[in-house]
């Protein structure tokens, strides 16, 4: 009644290691269960609220109720607890999986990650569906994977559930979360992984068209074919397929469904005034949508620095590229001479025309809002 609240729990603690008479147990185990909702009710209190104190505080209380109190004791502060946890509990784990990426918080974070998936596959599908803390399970999602690293979000990815289908959202965020893993861990196979997450997408797109009930023309259809066109293209530079790239991109023909103005405009504005070659404003396209779309995505790829030569240069990918080579294919080819325009400098913004680039992250905003709105 005091307010007391450490000194409650200190000798309530004490008591508890004796043998008590019943009601006189029950009264120390009510005490110390109010003193710890006490200490959560200060840690909500703080600003901005301590969440992970505020979940660790009733679920002591919870515990202490539960396992050293009657069956029966303060049912109605049982569900006054449950409650509140079941609202403050998706705050909590976004606040451990925001915590440092160094050995000393690994532990807390695997909480974190647990409690996602926890979470994530209790609510099930649905993008629209409800999670407590007020949350959309889309809103929550896109607040754990900021964050996230990129293993991480291919891991809970992998381990979810076969009965709870993958948003569209959700599986573009894995996609270009292997490409991460792909270009900074050295492991060109996962672009293949990446690339046929970013197919799926596009039939996944075409196929609810067709089903729906009249509303697309045949022409509208194949222009939703071509989603995705850009990051297929980039997928298939990553691994030395340059004609597949162009193809994607609509540089192999003016009437290609795939051809983007603003795009060919960007890679014909970075070509370094070479007319023989687009290949030099294609590995400048390949870095801006690296680091302009994929690495920010990740909390341990986000503060990037990068040179593309680092990854077309390294043993192991070139070792994978080397099983790509023949039936007219030639990435080592392509490998070598996109690490040699690599090489020569960091991929840093401002060595390209401003404009450029502005146009560029306008073209890929535009493209991203419009892939998911339907």
């Amino acid at each position: 009644e005091a307010g007391e609240t450490e000194l409650v729990l200190q000798i309530g603690g004490g008591l508890l290691r004796e043998r008590l008479p019943k009601t006189f147990k029950q009264d120390v185990v009510l005490a110390m269960a109010l003193a710890y909702v006490d200490v959560s009710r200060d840690a909500m209190a703080f600003s901005p609220p301590d969440f992970i104190v505020a979940c660790e505080m009733l679920e002591r209380a919870l515990k202490l109720l539960q396992e050293e109190g009657a069956s029966s004791l303060a049912p109605d502060l049982q569900t006054q607890i449950d409650e509140t946890l079941e609202e403050i509990t998706p705050h909590c784990v976004l606040e451990l999986l925001a915590l440092p990426l160094d050995d000393e918080h690994r532990a807390r974070r695997e909480e974190g990650l647990q409690g996602v998936r926890n979470i994530l596959w209790a609510v099930g599908g649905g993008g629209a569906a409800a999670i407590a803390g007020s949350f959309t399970r889309e809103d929550f999602m896109n607040e754990a994977f900021l964050h996230m690293k990129a293993a991480e979000q291919v891991e809970l990815f992998v381990a979810t559930p076969s009965n709870i289908p993958a948003e569209s959202f959700e599986a573009y965020g894995v996609a270009l979360a292997l490409v991460a893993q792909a270009f900074v861990g050295k492991k060109p196979h996962l672009i293949q992984d990446a690339d046929n997450l970013f197919h799926q997408l596009q039939q996944t797109k075409v196929t609810n068209m067709r089903n729906a009930p009249s509303v697309y023309t045949p022409m509208e259809m194949e222009k939703r074919e071509v989603d995705f066109a850009l990051e297929r293209g980039l997928c298939a530079l990553l691994v030395g397929e340059l004609d597949q790239c162009r193809s994607w991109l609509g540089l192999d023909s003016d009437s290609s469904p795939y051809r983007n103005p603003s795009i060919i405009d960007f890679i014909m504005e970075n070509a370094k005034g070479d007319e023989d070659s687009d290949l030099p404003g294609l590995c400048k396209l390949l870095e801006t949508w690296l680091m302009e779309v994929v690495f920010p995505r990740f909390r341990d790829t986000k503060d990037i620095s990068f040179r593309l030569g680092d990854y077309y240069d390294d043993p192991t990918v070139l070792r994978y590229l080397e099983r790509l080579e023949g039936a007219g294919r030639s990435p080592l080819a392509a490998a070598a001479a996109i690490a040699k325009i690599g090489a020569e400098a960091t991929a840093v913004i401002g060595h390209v025309q401003a404009s450029a680039i502005k146009a560029l992250k306008r073209v890929m905003t535009l493209q991203l809002m419009l892939k998911f709105q339907e």
